[in-house]
């Protein structure tokens, strides 16, 4: 009887023999990572659980132990499987009782939906969300250190998007964008693309008989924001809300797409007088007929109004400003009439 392949590498401690049994163990290691594999997320690779799989197995080699009477390849199968989940695991952002009380609640909001035979509203699924799906949507905001606390109920399975929408929209008291549109808004009217950015909103139409700028948002409805944009623009705003997903969608468009506005930015800076400098400079050279500024988040923004087209200029603020409107708007060069300063008017939360 030819000696055990264990034997053989026990005695040969890093020879051939140890080459040789874990090759032959490296189709069971993909075998199950393969099983694994098949209930995970996509964007997970196949080839980190092999990696962690053959870490696995020659951890097996290593503490093998003959007297137990146990095969290796059965002993081998337990330590490969074990180590692909301790490599998953320590992926995972969420401990083992939040994932627990994620596949609990997803069972619930289910059977809510078998119950009602449709999707149910924001009211049926806020009675159906209880104390401990809010925290456990808290604790995983706190473990990850990003996103709203609506994303993380949506990420945990708690709702969809469209149900965290429709509660936000009762929370602000806002309508819900059925779908968000491509439609083009005259330059007087559009907005730069780092301020939709900034407050995560969309342009949604701008209606001529009201002298109305309709403007979605997707995760707050900032009514700081609205006042400088009224009060820069001109006009009058409606707020709305939709899901953050579609109005992303839309700004990555927007950034491929060229603005009928100049649109210049400066920063981050944080010095007034550099700033007033820029900005009077660009009011002498374009004879700007009249000068509106405001902060807007972290943002300066200075619109001027030319003979054409109104030029933007944005400056990025390093931190927060540590003066007031007077000085800034003092330090920019005459006539002064042509100035508006709407100062501190909305703030990214």
């Amino acid at each position: 009887m030819g000696q055990n392949p264990l034997q053989a590498y026990n005695a040969i401690e890093g020879g051939a023999e140890r080459e040789r049994v874990l090759m032959e163990q490296l189709p069971q290691v993909r075998y199950i990572a393969r099983r694994i594999h098949e209930r995970l997320p996509r964007h997970v690779p196949l080839e980190d659980l092999v990696h962690a799989g053959v870490v696995g197995l020659i951890d097996a080699l290593n503490k093998f132990d003959q007297t137990k009477h146990v095969q290796f390849s059965s002993y081998a199968k337990f330590r490969i499987r074990g180590a692909i989940l301790d490599s998953l695991r320590e992926l995972d952002w969420s401990p083992r009782e939040l994932r627990r009380k994620g596949r609990m609640i997803e069972q619930a909001y289910s059977r809510l939906s078998g119950r009602l035979g449709r999707a149910p509203s924001e009211n049926e699924l806020a009675k159906e969300l209880t104390y401990n799906e809010v925290l456990a949507a808290l604790e995983a905001q706190r473990r990850a250190r990003y996103g709203k606390v609506g994303e993380w109920i949506e990420k945990l399975g708690f709702a969809t998007e469209q149900d965290v929408t429709a509660a936000l929209a009762i929370q602000w008291s806002c309508p819900i964008a059925s779908s968000l549109k491509m439609e083009p808004i005259a330059p007087p009217h559009q907005l730069p693309l780092a301020l939709l950015e900034a407050f995560h909103m969309w342009p949604q139409h701008f209606a001529s008989s009201t002298n109305t700028l309709c403007l979605a948002f997707g995760e707050r409805v900032d009514h700081g924001a609205l006042y400088a944009i009224e009060k820069m623009l001109d006009c009058h705003t409606l707020p709305c809300v939709a899901g953050r997903k579609a109005i992303a969608q839309q700004l990555e468009h927007m950034r491929h797409e060229p603005s009928p506005n100049e649109i210049i930015r400066f920063g981050p800076l944080h010095d007034s007088a550099e700033m007033a400098r820029i900005a009077g400079s660009y009011i002498t050279k374009l004879d700007a007929e009249q000068v509106r500024l405001c902060r807007l988040g972290p943002f300066i923004w200075v619109r001027m109004r030319t003979r054409s087209l109104p030029v933007d200029v944005l400056f990025r603020l390093r931190s927060e400003p540590q003066h007031d409107a007077i000085p800034f708007r003092l330090m920019i060069p005459p006539p002064l009439e042509r100035i508006e300063s709407y100062w501190d008017s909305g703030a990214v939360k």
